[in-house]
């Protein structure tokens, strides 16, 4: 009963809001057809390139560059909002909305608990990024992730064990050939508690 309750929290202001968009090209009358295709191009682009890094993370394979997943988001935002305000209403945009909010409703939890906010190289091979945590996480999750192919990075380990939150910096310290340290910086302690040191030697985490 909560759950269902908690799911027409959320849905019922976005399907408010969904119509009330939808409702404008009614009201302006006005069609730009260059526009409009180029509208549906780049929703349909940046819907593809979400639920590929969506797919892809779920694999353990995250995309590079630390806003290259917020920014497709924010894209993919921008789209839909001009997909629904600008675009005529025709059968096949009122099929397509059934698609488009659901991904926009995974967006916005994605952006809100799995976006990144920090990451950092350990050396060539092998980054540290760490995420922003879900309301039930201890911390924000820590990931280790080493270079593979072109655009993605493969996770090979999930620091659990910190349960850190606003880390804001970490150093990084080559003890020998395979080790590191690594110095946790967070804003959540004190400066006598900060750095948090952890040891990793990632060659063995295969």
């Amino acid at each position: 009963m909560e759950l269902l309750q908690t799911l027409l929290i959320i849905l019922t202001p976005i399907a408010v809001v969904t119509i009330a968009l939808n409702y404008i090209p009614e009201l302006t009358k006005k069609r730009f057809p260059k526009t409009e295709k180029g509208i549906q191009i780049a929703i349909l682009i940046t819907a593809l390139l979400y639920i590929l890094f969506t797919v892809a993370n779920m694999y353990g394979y995250k995309i590079k560059g630390r806003y290259t997943h917020t920014v497709t988001t924010y894209l993919f935002w921008l789209s839909s909002l001009a997909y629904f305000v600008l675009v005529e209403n025709t059968k096949l945009k009122l099929l397509s909305i059934f698609l488009v909010v659901p991904i926009w409703i995974i967006t916005f939890f994605s952006i809100t608990f799995g976006r990144q906010v920090y990451q950092t190289k350990i050396d060539d091979d092998y980054r540290l990024i760490i995420s922003s945590g879900g309301w039930l996480t201890c911390g924000e999750p820590i990931y280790i992730t080493q270079t593979q192919y072109l655009f993605f990075n493969k996770e090979i380990k999930t620091v659990g064990e910190l349960c850190l939150k606003g880390v804001y910096r970490v150093d990084v310290k080559k003890i020998n050939e395979d080790g590191f340290e690594l110095f946790f910086y967070s804003s959540e302690l004190t400066s006598q508690e900060n750095p948090i040191r952890f040891v990793l030697y990632p060659k063995k985490l295969h």
